[in-house]
């Protein structure tokens, strides 16, 4: 069985997704081993340092021993799942979702019992798992592309803007659409090259892109015909908005290029490859 080849992008997730891990496990070990103590060492910090309510904590017994169990499983899971998207981003990723919608969930209860009751415990809890969750969203992304660093949505915005800018029967014999695969392909070639946060910034400027008519149609772009398509992307560029007009610059480079890179758009545009200069 041929090994994986890991992109930068995936590279760096893993590498995240090890020490997430690891961080879990440590974690689970921690709550279950000392997570009585860590309300009261939380509190002691508060005391003498920031004028925070103090976390109630039972006299009379060890806190929350029955809810500690549950962090405790709660944490295995997480640590599996950190483990096997490491293993394979790629068969494996389909399981970070469920890792996020926990930090998502444990992110937004903390922030608001801070905002209920005030207490420091509830901040620490928002500051470790809220930046967990931030860097864990971003490089899950960034690798969801795999081995040709687009995710198939991505590949049919750009097959829908490579439709409207070179329609089949337009100005040129040749449309995209003619030449789509081998286009796309080369569109990959391209991205292959490109740095982490390039590639990240030009992916999400296609989805941005591919929102930009929703305020007025209602629809995104993948959903508008080819000519309404056109139309808006002309209607766009030529704004004074510098946002619109990169991400439309972003996008012909990335369509247009792979295009006439094929030797049948060449052909359709009057380029004999084997010309050559006189000396």
């Amino acid at each position: 069985m041929a090994k994986n080849v890991w992109t930068p992008a995936e590279r760096v997730f893993r590498g995240w997704m090890l020490i997430s891990a690891g961080m879990y496990a440590l974690g689970a070990a921690g709550f279950l081993l000392i997570g009585a103590h860590i309300p009261g060492v939380i509190n002691a910090i508060s005391r003498y340092t920031l004028p925070l309510p103090l976390y109630p904590v039972p006299a009379d017994a060890p806190e929350g021993a029955f809810w500690r169990i549950l962090s405790v499983s709660m944490m295995a899971m997480i640590t599996w799942i950190g483990v096997q998207a490491y293993r394979n981003p790629r068969r494996h990723g389909n399981m970070v979702p469920v890792l996020l919608l926990s930090k998502a969930c444990s992110t937004a209860c903390y922030t608001v019992f801070f905002i209920m009751h005030g207490h420091l415990a509830y901040m620490v809890g928002f500051l470790t798992d809220g930046p967990i969750f931030l860097i864990t969203t971003i490089l899950w992304y960034a690798a969801a592309g795999g081995e040709r660093n687009l995710t198939r949505g991505e590949e049919r915005i750009l097959v829908a803007l490579g439709e409207a800018l070179v329609p089949r029967g337009g100005r040129f014999n040749l449309g995209f659409s003619d030449v789509r695969d081998a286009s796309l392909d080369g569109t990959v070639r391209m991205l292959s090259v490109m740095d982490v946060p390039t590639l990240l910034a030009i992916r999400l400027s296609l989805h941005f892109l591919n929102c930009t008519p929703l305020p007025v149609f209602g629809r995104r772009l993948t959903s508008l015909s080819e000519d309404r398509r056109a139309e808006w992307l002309m209607r766009i560029e030529t704004r004074r908005g510098v946002t619109l007009r990169t991400c439309v610059i972003i996008a012909k480079v990335l369509v247009l290029v792979p295009f006439f890179e094929q030797p049948e758009a060449a052909e359709s545009v009057g380029y004999d490859r084997t010309a050559r200069v006189r000396p």
